[in-house]
């Protein structure tokens, strides 16, 4: 599904949104989620469920960072896995792993999910 320059971003959300909505755990791959944070942020409250909810992210939130997210849902957790770390290090495109049965890759990251100025696109496939 792509979004061009200036078109709202609707449909993405609204896939995003149904796809985690019954989630348990999620994967989220974005190297450049802390110096995007305010997009990662609106991220986190925009599509993650108010429920108990494991985030493992392959890149390491600063505190004041994980604080703020723990505020949106104090059911989250964020625990650290070397594992899924190592696994994506180098990965270029930016991927949601959700529940180990969906895939979603996002080609221009969780920055233009919220930034209309370039285009979107997502791709989401079974694993």
């Amino acid at each position: 599904m792509t979004c061009e320059p200036g078109e709202k971003r609707t449909k993405i959300h609204a896939w995003l949104k149904a796809l985690l909505a019954k989630a348990s755990w999620v994967v989220i791959h974005d190297p450049y989620s802390v110096d995007n944070w305010s997009s990662t942020k609106q991220f986190f409250e925009t599509f993650f469920p108010n429920k108990p909810f494991s985030i493992h992210c392959t890149v390491p939130f600063p505190k004041d960072k994980t604080g703020e997210i723990k505020r949106i849902c104090s059911d989250w957790k964020l625990p650290e896995n070397a594992a899924v770390v190592r696994k994506f290090r180098k990965k270029h495109d930016r991927y949601l792993i959700i529940d180990n049965k969906v895939q979603v890759i996002m080609t221009s990251g969780i920055d233009y999910l919220f930034d209309e100025d370039k285009e979107c696109t997502i791709i989401v496939r079974k694993r």
